[in-house]
């Protein structure tokens, strides 16, 4: 066992914030002089590609979903003899016998937590009860996902600790992209409004797309664009088709300069159903952009209704759109609250602190 070798674990088949989150830690402590490992799922080509081009050792690996997968997830982990496994969980219930794969190594097991989910029957969370007694350390990153673990889960609440996602705040901090310039948009887009999250149901975008209409209607002269894939891309495309707006909303699969996408937009948009804590609200605040974001637990951590965000009821399309055009006509009050944003996010949601707390649990 190497006492500086860390495993990254990631089993996501589209690139998200839980992925994101990995990579940066896993970044963070390779130039630190920690060797690092991280696995992607093979279908994951984009964290395949940010892992190869940020240098990091990156190797493809399945999901450890069943209890055979286990002793191949062993063999993997003592051929590499790391310090620990680091497993960033997508839902609780992903990558289950990581964990039993890891202690079967010998291997100490730390688990990220990055969704709060109860939307499960009794099997799953008697088998998340049971499974989580493999993870030596549990890290929620939102007070609420530590609370729907060691309530709805039953998950041992003496492991469990809260450390919230952070942000490189100098590296978003951009200058605001005058109306007519950047790329993302049409030269001629009045109020330029994004969005980005994967294309799943718990980002629920046709909601978006519903909002962004029906401001449409009351007059708003704005575009849209929406930065994300997914299972639900169809679903997706078929509410821009059925909209009416097909010329002024467009989704983008990918974009290799967030920073640079934030720093266009007038207006961020966050319509999710649930959250952990979406690390694109926090580069949102970071990027000095106003923010409409649907109040569930996480987002709930990190915006204040009112003094840093308009925040609305999740899955209520006309209040989204009645949020929508307030921010767009209200332009003082926008940059007001994206000013109270971007202080919170500094003060509360350093990269810089995050990382110290992670190191503080690797080497305890």
């Amino acid at each position: 066992m190497n006492a500086h070798r860390i495993l990254y674990v990631s089993s996501g088949r589209t690139f998200g914030g839980a992925e994101q989150v990995m990579l940066s830690l896993a970044t963070a402590f390779a130039h630190a002089g920690w060797e690092v490992r991280a696995t992607h799922h093979p279908e994951n080509t984009i964290l395949m590609d940010e892992i190869a081009r940020r240098g990091l050792d990156g190797r493809a690996f399945p999901e450890i979903a069943r209890r055979a997968d286990a002793g191949v997830f062993a063999d993997f982990v003592r051929e590499y003899a790391p310090r620990l496994v680091h497993i960033h969980r997508t839902w609780p219930l992903s990558d289950r016998h990581a964990g039993r794969g890891a202690r079967k190594a010998g291997v100490r097991v730390i688990a990220t937590e990055h969704v709060r989910i109860e939307e499960a029957g009794v099997r799953d969370r008697l088998a998340k009860r049971v499974l989580s007694r493999y993870d030596d350390r549990v890290i929620a990153v939102s007070d609420a996902v530590r609370r729907s673990l060691t309530g709805f889960w039953g998950v041992d609440k003496t492991r469990v600790t809260t450390i919230p996602n952070g942000v490189d705040v100098a590296s978003f901090a951009r200058p605001r992209v005058p109306a007519g310039s950047g790329t993302h948009f049409s030269s001629g887009a009045a109020f330029r409004i994004g969005a980005i999250g994967r294309l799943e149901r718990q980002k629920n975008m046709p909601a978006l797309i519903e909002a962004f209409a029906i401001a449409r209607r009351s007059g708003l002269d704005a575009e849209l664009r929406i930065v994300g894939v997914g299972s639900e891309r169809d679903r997706v495309t078929q509410a821009i088709a059925t909209s009416g707006e097909a010329d002024r909303v467009a989704v983008l699969p990918r974009i290799d300069d967030v920073p640079g996408f934030l720093a266009e937009l007038d207006l961020f948009v966050l319509p999710s159903l649930w959250e952990g804590l979406p690390l694109t609200i926090l580069e949102a605040m970071a990027s000095g952009a106003p923010i409409v974001a649907t109040e569930v637990d996480g987002t709930r951590e990190a915006l204040t209704h009112g003094e840093h965000a308009l925040l609305v009821p999740p899955d209520d399309t006309k209040a989204l759109a009645r949020a929508i055009t307030t921010a767009a006509r209200d332009h003082e009050g926008a940059a007001q609250r994206a000013t109270a944003a971007g202080r919170r996010v500094r003060d509360e949601f350093s990269f810089d602190a995050v990382v110290a707390r992670h190191r503080e649990i690797y080497e305890s």
